[in-house]
């Protein structure tokens, strides 16, 4: 008896793609909400990220509270359990963006 084995290729989607898939969530959930900040500023689309920051500020923490940064590091642990390429490249130089 031979056995067949199925392996489904699901399409990777990108940062563009997560982003759209996340909007939906945006500001309501916190979680979805810093995703979308922290991929928009990967994208290198500062005024959006500026705008989805200062709604996660409004709708949820100050973006320099240990909430905030207990929900990135939750997002990180995320990432990493899908096995997201690149995890740790920007290691501690990554910073926020000035909401001042």
């Amino acid at each position: 008896m031979q056995s067949t084995m199925k392996v489904s290729m699901q399409p990777r989607i990108g940062l563009e793609e997560s982003i759209q898939i996340m909007e939906l969530n945006v500001p309501t959930h916190g979680l979805s909400t810093l995703a979308v900040g922290i991929f928009n500023v990967c994208l290198g689309n500062v005024k959006e990220a500026s705008k989805v920051f200062q709604q996660f500020a409004a709708y949820h923490h100050d973006l320099g509270s240990d909430a905030t940064y207990e929900m990135g590091t939750d997002l990180e642990w995320r990432l990493a359990s899908f096995g997201a390429p690149y995890l740790s490249e920007y290691g501690e130089s990554l910073k926020f963006l000035s909401m001042g």
